[in-house]
């Protein structure tokens, strides 16, 4: 969707800059993140610090997070071996847990993030796991009204988020 880069703040803060590349699919995935990460803050979801938008450039602004994608983890080659013990396996898999329950039932707007696998989880430095890459994400307000959907929105959408959760993605 981009390129990423590791940028330092006068302040001495990382951040993390998706430059987006100029296409009209990309800036459908840009408008996608900005309506879903710019309105949820939730510990599990990788925070959206800002954006810029000028001529053809389009940047999104996001908190760096040092150790990385859980796929460069669970698919290290032999020489850069990285090893998740199980008990910071377990955590990783009920941070995750908790922000696609989140999404999906714990705020006014429900959302699927319809992109999940380990290449969309990255790790702090505690390793507490944040989704990003909600490009594909779909946002629905909540309404009285909207009852009659919910059940087509849980049988479609919010299942293909619970068997992404599910699903070990190969190299």
């Amino acid at each position: 969707m981009g390129t990423m880069y590791k940028a330092t703040l006068p302040n001495g803060w990382f951040v993390a800059e998706k430059r987006m590349h100029d296409s009209r699919h990309f800036e459908e995935h840009m408008v996608s993140e900005l309506k879903t990460l710019g309105r949820l803050r939730h510990n599990n979801l990788l925070p959206l610090l800002g954006f810029c938008i000028e001529s053809k450039e389009r940047l999104l602004v996001y908190k760096y997070i040092s150790n990385g994608k859980l796929f460069d983890w669970l698919h290290s080659v032999e020489a850069q071996k990285k090893i998740l013990e199980w008990p910071l396996t377990v955590k990783i898999a009920v941070g995750v847990a908790r922000g696609l329950a989140w999404l999906h039932h714990g705020y006014n707007a429900r959302v699927v993030h319809l992109n999940i696998n380990s290449r969309s989880i990255l790790l702090d430095r505690n390793f507490e796991p944040k989704l990003s890459n909600f490009g594909e994400a779909m946002l629905r307000i909540s309404t009285k009204s909207s009852r009659v959907n919910s059940d087509f929105w849980e049988m479609a959408f919010v299942k293909e988020d619970v068997h992404g959760y599910g699903v070990r993605e190969s190299e």
